[in-house]
Order: structure tokens, then C-alpha cells, then sequence
């Protein structure tokens, strides 16, 4: 199992597509299958990112937050894989239990849900 929380930079734009191509042949490898990561971000990066990751055999969850605010888990959370959350915020503390929770419980397998902080 593995959890991605990468930030690209404009020094590294490319990371999460290079990172995605060095860690899923390693996952393979290693027999690892399940991978959760954060994405949502409008760039070519995580297109790039997200094509090479569904093209996987890997059981993966690309989970989507709106915009990051400071703060502990509440354990109020809304999330859906078809659907924007009414929400346009979610405290690290939420987004950080609930890649643990889709992880642990293997939620949302092959797909790309939107989570946020109840409002």
C-alpha cells in the first residue's frame, strides 16, 4: 500500500508524472497494489499523472480536496466520486484521515472522489 501527497513546484513541474512512472513499475514489482494520492489540480502534470495511473493494474484512489485550510481531523467530511462537494475548504488534519481511511478501508477503488470538511 502506498499514500502520494506530492507538491509540484514551478523548479519541478513534472514530478507527479515522473514520480507515477518510477512508482508504479516499482509497486509492480515489489507486488504492492493498492495506491492512494491526492490530485484534483487543473496542470498537465496530473493528467499526465492520472493517465498513467489508470492505465496501471494498480487498485487506485486519486483523491480530489478543494482548497487546504490549517486544523485538526473533525471527522465531518462529505465526499463523493461523481460529484463537486458543497464545501470549498477541508483542514489537513481531515484530508490526512481520510487518505488513512481510503487507504485502510479501500475506498472509492479506481476512482477519484471529492472530499471536503462538512459544512
Amino acid at each position: 500500500m502506498a499514500i502520494a501527497v506530492l507538491v509540484a513546484t514551478a523548479e519541478d513541474p513534472s514530478l507527479h508524472r515522473d514520480t507515477a512512472a518510477a512508482l508504479i513499475p516499482a509497486m509492480t514489482a515489489a507486488g504492492i497494489t493498492r495506491f492512494v494520492a491526492i490530485s484534483g489540480a487543473v496542470a498537465a502534470d496530473k493528467s499526465h499523472e492520472l493517465e498513467l495511473v489508470t492505465a496501471s493494474d494498480l487498485t487506485w484512489t486519486l483523491v480530489r480536496p478543494p482548497r487546504l485550510t490549517d486544523g485538526p481531523a473533525t471527522g465531518r467530511l462529505e465526499h463523493d466520486p461523481n460529484r463537486s462537494t458543497a464545501s470549498t475548504r477541508i483542514t489537513r488534519g481531515d484530508l490526512a484521515a481520510f487518505l488513512a481511511d481510503a487507504l485502510e478501508q479501500d475506498l472509492y477503488p479506481r476512482q477519484a472522489p471529492c472530499v471536503a470538511s462538512a459544512r
